[in-house]
């Protein structure tokens, strides 16, 4: 294989954040990358089922061959061909062209939030407006939330590099029983610009979402709404904040399970988000909106309180829209998280983006500093058919099967 990158999991830490930022990387650039010692230092080491179905969801995107993709491997490969979002028919792509894939991916292990973070920019370098319906968990324990993704990471991404990404929360379900239901839709981009995120403001307003499912009435929501005004006011956050709640699967006997987001949009632009940490065991039913909201507010107080720009959840998030973007990136954050260590160390390995961390004298903050690549997305022509696997010994994988199923728009 040419231009192959190895990626030891003995050495680079971060599981499955590692595995899906070089695939989306390797998709990107046409790079093939090579991982071994996958979750070595983990108590079980190698793939997971919810890894697996991320990297399969990246490599149907890109017209990929996966080698060795198989639950508890230690030794993967990703080598991409041409990106497989295309219409070689049409000429140059905008964003008035109609759409010209659409995909539905099904999954029962991976969070949606998740294969919306590997995916993403792997859809906005394609040439055209694409849809993708996601099964999936919509609201995990460990991974961001769907709302979050909604909420937070695409109205920025939209403010500050100018993409323009629909996310449409059609089902819940907070458990990995793929129920859930997401539709994305995303416009193509031919560049990414730098950004500048130095200077947060001050707060210009906040927002809130109760959100869930099982069985939960209208009291339960009332409460909740009057634990957020009055958490806030008691965090010295003195201003209405907006009240929405989605609570789906009322009339089920499933105990509820309930998350919040409390999020602040601030006079320059920036996004800040905080997310309830409770119940912390799986399945564990929430009883008091109080603690439900209590624990957001704090969380949002928590980001707000070392003067960032962004939010601990979003850093690690931004690094690959750093890398490939068209000149010099500069943020402000509070302290650098692992998940970012990880991010910035696969973009150094992945491409030739050059990233400076420097600490704000005087605080607890940090400068995050990027002299971007410059990608281009690349012009549009014929590919091959379909995605190959090479599979493990024992372990044979069809093409997807009903996982994922590609639909040619009209």
């Amino acid at each position: 294989m040419e231009d192959v990158v190895k990626i030891d999991g003995a050495v680079v830490k971060g599981g499955g954040q590692v595995l899906r930022n070089s695939a989306s990387y390797a998709a990107i650039l046409g790079k093939s990358v090579q991982f071994v010692n996958v979750r070595a230092s983990r108590s079980r080491p190698g793939l997971r089922p919810q890894y697996i179905e991320g990297l399969e969801v990246v490599a149907k995107l890109s017209k990929c061959t996966l080698v060795n993709a198989c639950e508890a491997s230690q030794a993967v490969s990703f080598i991409p061909r041409e990106l497989a979002i295309r219409d070689s028919q049409s000429s140059e792509p905008s964003c008035t062209d109609p759409i010209s894939s659409a995909y539905e991916i099904h999954t029962k292990n991976a969070a949606t939030s998740l294969l919306l973070q590997a995916s993403l920019p792997v859809l906005l370098f394609s040439p055209n407006v694409t849809e993708m319906t996601l099964t999936g968990g919509t609201n995990m324990l460990i991974s961001p939330s769907i709302d979050y993704m909604k909420r937070v990471l695409v109205p920025l991404l939209h403010r500050h590099f100018n993409v323009v990404v629909d996310v449409d929360i059609v089902r819940r379900d907070c458990m990995p029983s793929g129920e859930a239901l997401v539709k994305v839709r995303t416009h193509p981009t031919e560049s990414l610009p730098p950004i500048s995120l130095r200077d947060r403001g001050s707060v210009a307003r906040v927002s809130s979402i109760v959100y869930g499912y099982g069985k939960a009435d209208d009291q339960f929501v009332e409460a909740a709404k009057m634990a957020l005004h009055e958490t806030l006011r008691d965090s010295g956050i003195n201003m209405d904040a907006s009240f929405s709640s989605d609570m789906q699967g009322a009339e089920t006997e499933h105990p509820l399970v309930c998350r919040a987001l409390v999020y602040a949009e601030m006079t320059t632009g920036c996004i800040l988000g905080g997310g309830s940490r409770i119940p912390k065991v799986r399945g564990e039913v929430v009883s008091d909106p109080k603690e439900l909201m209590s624990s957001a507010v704090l969380d949002l107080v928590k980001q707000l309180a070392h003067g960032g720009c962004i939010d601990e959840y979003l850093q690690d998030q931004l690094v690959i829209f750093m890398a490939l973007a068209d000149g010099v990136s500069e943020i402000v954050t509070g302290p650098i998280t692992e998940h970012t260590e990880h991010a910035l160390e696969v973009a150094h390995r992945m491409t030739d983006a050059k990233f400076f961390v420097t600490p704000v004298a005087g605080s607890d903050r940090f400068e995050i500093r990027c002299e971007g690549i410059g990608h281009m997305s690349r012009s549009r022509h014929p590919i091959p058919n379909g995605s190959a696997f090479v599979t493990c010994a024992q372990h044979q994988r069809q093409d997807f099967g009903d996982m994922f199923k590609h639909v040619n728009a009209a």
